[in-house]
């Protein structure tokens, strides 16, 4: 028989190890499994959602294989120094969030290949298009790079930008994956230095009513996108980048 509490406050009881208990998630030890903070894009969410995979990454002699909130597996990524052995739920400041882009009117191929091409938000001239071996790209979005990348007065120095043009204030690695069904995903993974490392997302394309939707899955344990953070809606905001993502880079092709 094991103990089981509710995460609930509710209180608990007792079950065989063959029982399947709805609402439950019982390990060897007889205990639910610790919680950690989900977000939707649209506010924290305690515990896995109905309907969401535990997610998890681990890293074996320096090679990362993950399964994402939506389910997605994917592996043969180098993970950076500073990248936890595994990163889930149990992690401290461990974060997790999905972000849909779309749905739009465009074939899943035709975004499929605008992910490929601008695997992030940062500024163009700093993005490559993500490759199996891993493109080193800027994550930063372009408004804010630039305004990082302004000169501002400094006291006794002069007018002196923050960071310089062309320097990775943000860098991830964009790699170009196949997932568990064949279909072909970015995962960017940020590099030491980003300030939301250790984390990554993994961007893949399916298909909705109209067209298609671009589908932002992240995990990681930063502070700026942990419990705190989301209790105070700085991660949501954080989160937001890869909303509307596709259609500026529409815009800025015509």
């Amino acid at each position: 028989m094991f103990n089981v509490l509710s995460p609930t406050g509710l209180p608990g009881f007792r079950v065989r190890p063959q029982d399947d208990v709805p609402g439950f998630d019982v390990d060897e030890n007889g205990s639910p499994p610790r919680e950690g903070t989900w977000s939707d894009g649209m506010g924290p969410v305690l515990g896995t959602p109905q309907g969401v995979i535990p997610a998890n990454c681990t890293t074996v002699n320096g090679t990362m294989d993950c399964t994402s909130l939506g389910g997605l597996t994917f592996g043969g990524l180098k993970a950076p120094p500073g990248f936890p052995q595994r990163l889930d739920t149990n992690t401290d400041n461990y974060h997790g969030y999905s972000v849909p882009d779309g749905p739009y009117p465009d074939s899943p191929r035709t975004m499929r290949e605008d992910v490929i091409n601008y695997p992030t938000p940062g500024p163009r001239k700093l993005v490559r298009p993500a490759t199996p071996e891993g493109t080193l790209n800027e994550a930063t979005p372009e408004w804010l790079y630039e305004l990082l990348t302004t000169p501002l007065p400094i006291p006794g120095v002069g007018w002196q930008p923050l960071y310089r043009q062309g320097t990775l204030i943000n860098p991830v690695r964009s790699y170009l994956r196949t997932d568990q069904n064949g279909k072909q995903i970015v995962v960017n993974v940020t590099e030491p230095g980003h300030k939301l490392h250790p984390g990554y997302v993994v961007r893949n394309v399916t298909p909705s009513d109209g067209g298609a939707t671009i589908q932002n899955e992240g995990e990681g344990s930063a502070e700026l996108q942990g419990p705190l953070a989301q209790f105070f809606g700085l991660a949501d905001d954080i989160n937001s980048v890869w909303r509307g993502l596709y259609q500026g880079n529409l815009d800025r092709s015509q």
